[in-house]
């Protein structure tokens, strides 16, 4: 009976050790570990860009020799996809990342995606561009605001001459609800015009329609409303 008990105990710090070891090994959920432990973080040596340009910005922790998407948060919440980048053997990578013409200034967020290791890692930067309130100037809809079923319409500008374009929705709680890749053509001004029904079973609240062009990576981000 005493050496059960022994035994028993023996056991239980046994297990007890080794949930402590996994507790500080293994990164809680939410983290930008790798398979190895290290690690996923993105600095930069400046974080601040004018609209137009590149920003430089450096990545470790990533998988050997992976593939990373990266796409760019907007000030407004909406999101625009960028470059694809790979690391080198040591998982580390250069990412010098495009920051479109006309842009709109305030604080931009790059997220960097390892596709293999499907791991992130984000920075925060500053853009020196176009005053929020002007960038307005370059997209229109009509009507701004309206139920769900409503039909809008949504107008680019700035765009290259009929250069093809993809666009896609960011729902309220951040989701894409609907996308289409080079699913719109500007016309020899540069405008894009699409038509959109919004469906019917659609929450109310605050959406972002994003426009990028295929060719010169130009981004229009229209807010619209949709109302209970």
């Amino acid at each position: 009976m005493h050496q059960f008990g022994v035994r028993r105990w023996g056991v239980l710090l046994t297990a007890l050790l080794f949930a402590v070891a996994i507790y500080v090994v293994v990164p809680q959920l939410g983290g930008t570990a790798t398979a190895d432990s290290a690690i996923t973080r993105l600095t930069g040596d400046s974080s601040i860009v004018e609209d137009g340009r590149r920003i430089t910005f450096h990545g470790s922790g990533f998988a050997s020799r992976e593939r990373i998407s990266t796409w760019l948060t907007l000030p407004d919440q909406s999101v625009i996809s960028s470059e694809y980048f790979s690391s080198d053997k040591a998982g580390e990578a250069v990412l010098e990342v495009p920051i479109p013409r006309y842009a709109a200034s305030g604080t931009w967020h790059l997220t960097a995606y390892g596709i293999r290791s499907q791991t992130p890692a984000t920075i925060q930067f500053t853009v020196l561009g176009v005053d929020p309130s002007l960038a307005a100037a370059v997209s229109a809809v009509w009507p701004a605001q309206a139920p769900a079923g409503t039909s809008f319409r949504f107008v680019g500008y700035g765009f290259g001459s009929e250069e093809y374009a993809s666009f896609w929705i960011t729902a309220p709680d951040g989701s894409i609800p609907y996308a289409l890749s080079r699913s719109t053509q500007a016309d020899s001004n540069g405008t894009i015009a699409i038509d959109y029904a919004v469906p019917t079973v659609w929450t109310s609240g605050r959406y972002v329609l994003t426009i990028q062009g295929i060719k010169t990576g130009t981004a229009r981000a229209i807010v619209f409303d949709v109302a209970p």
